[in-house]
């Protein structure tokens, strides 16, 4: 049976709070994480995330904020987009990615960052929401609440099972 994938608005002015709320609810749950993040680099989120008390050992990274690729040992758990952190390069990572890595869950992070890109097409969005289900895990996707009016968040309504506000989930994953 194909797990759900979800979109979760959350509110922008508590985002970084509710997003390590998230990430630590879901390692709580899930034994491997993969957390994409488009908008903090690794090493702040590793920080933040370790100081919350969340497990790292349970995550693996894609990043695209750091503007070079980082392939040392010391960051194994981590696949840095560097320069090429469009669209074509993340779907290819991303989908060599869950291969490897083979998630229990993805967390998305962020639809927002997503979707200011005025390059961004639907089809692209529906790639990563297929990537998910295809390999049978957990999907959630973030964003503002600020972006609920974008035509782009709209015709992504229709590929994932569900909208949820976080403020109403609160740590019910």
């Amino acid at each position: 049976m194909t797990k759900k994938v979800i979109i979760m608005v959350m509110n922008g002015d508590s985002y970084r709070g509710d997003l390590k709320m998230l990430v630590q609810s879901l390692t709580k749950k899930y034994p491997k994480l993969l957390l994409v993040t488009l908008n903090t680099a690794y090493n702040v989120l590793k920080n933040e995330f370790t100081e919350y008390g969340i497990d790292l050992s349970k995550i693996k990274f894609i990043e695209g904020v750091t503007p070079t690729e980082i392939n040392k040992p010391d960051y194994a758990e981590c696949v840095f987009l560097g320069q090429n952190a469009g669209q074509t390069n993340l779907s290819v990572r991303f989908t060599e990615t869950v291969e490897d890595y083979r998630p229990d869950a993805v967390l998305f992070d962020s639809l927002s960052w997503v979707l200011m890109d005025e390059s961004t097409k639907p089809q692209f969005i529906q790639n990563i929401i297929s990537k998910i289900r295809t390999t049978d895990t957990f999907g959630i996707l973030t964003m503002t609440e600020d972006h609920i009016n974008n035509q782009l968040f709209k015709d992504s309504k229709m590929w994932v099972d569900c909208i949820v506000d976080f403020e109403k989930w609160a740590g019910r994953i």
